[in-house]
């Protein structure tokens, strides 16, 4: 599996409303444009499955 979060500050997609919708475009909670700073990073480097 794997989810979209910020890559300017991890923040991941859906945390605390992340991102925001502001008049037409979405933005993260750090200002960044949601679409040029979003990133799909693996699960796996956050999850152990062990």
């Amino acid at each position: 599996m794997a989810h979209y979060e910020c890559k300017y500050c991890d923040r991941p997609a859906g945390y605390m409303g992340i991102p925001i919708t502001v008049g037409s475009e979405q933005i993260c909670a750090c200002g960044a444009e949601w679409e040029d700073a979003k990133i799909l990073v693996d699960d796996d480097e956050y999850y152990d499955e062990d």
